[in-house]
């Protein structure tokens, strides 16, 4: 009786896909065709650089944003100092349509 061969397959297997043929590895992975990692490289390098690119005006945002909140602190203590307002009972906001400060009387809790 003849043995059968259990000859393992040499590695990497060319094999077909429906449009493109690929290498397949011993540990399951495949090697694509060159036109899909041209697209790949592509896509995952515009990628790369779109976060980047967001990851750099995030930052700036921030930036600009704490200057800006640093401007209505300052501003703030300004007018609490000219107009002498009371910020102990009332909370300030300014209305940009009617350019005005208004006061809204702050909760106080009760024991």
């Amino acid at each position: 009786m003849k043995k059968k061969s259990t000859k393992k397959p040499k590695y990497p297997i060319h094999k077909m896909g429906q449009t493109c043929g690929y290498e397949e590895f011993e540990d399951g992975s495949i090697e694509i065709a060159p036109g899909y990692s041209k697209t790949f490289n592509e896509l995952l390098t515009r990628e790369t650089n779109i976060r980047t690119l967001l990851s750099i005006l995030t930052q700036q945002c921030a930036d600009l944003l704490f200057s800006v909140t640093k401007g209505k602190q300052d501003l703030w203590e300004d007018l609490k100092t000219d107009y002498n307002l009371d910020l102990d009972k009332f909370t300030y906001s300014y209305t940009l349509r009617e350019k005005k400060i208004v006061p809204k009387k702050k909760e106080t809790e009760t024991e």
